[in-house]
This record gives structure tokens, sequence and C-alpha cells, in this order.
């Protein structure tokens, strides 16, 4: 699934820091999420709800590289 194969043109794209990748990938896991191989790699995980809600889990460091904030 891609951000362009939304229904309704609208997606929830929410970034969160985490300290543990692989810990915070199991936690959504057993929510029901999915990872998205294609837009994952070492800095962050894409976590698949459904077709419109995403969840960003980025290494703490990416994060605050990219966002400009501390944790």
């Amino acid at each position: 699934m891609t951000p362009r194969s939304l229904k309704n043109g609208k997606s929830n794209f929410i970034n969160l820091a985490v300290r543990d990748l692989q810990k915070s990938m199991d936690f959504y896991a057993k929510l029901g999420y999915t990872n998205n191989l294609q837009f994952s790699d070492n800095a962050g995980k894409w976590m698949v709800l459904n077709e419109n809600i995403f969840v960003v889990l980025w290494k703490l460091k990416v994060f605050n590289f990219y966002f400009k904030t501390s944790c």
C-alpha cells in the first residue's frame, strides 16, 4: 500500500520518536498494524493501520534531526 492508493485522498501520518524500533514495531503489530517495507529502513518504520492511517516510528536521533525537537 502506498500513499497514492488512498481512496478518499486524505491521510493521517503520526510521527513518533522511539528508543527501540523493534519493540515499538512489535507493539503496533499487536494492535493490528502492518509494516510497509517499501517505506521502511533502518532509520524509521511505517506501520499501517489502514489505507488512511500510518504511524511512522523514527529512531530518536533521526526524529530529533528532522523535527528539531528534544526528547
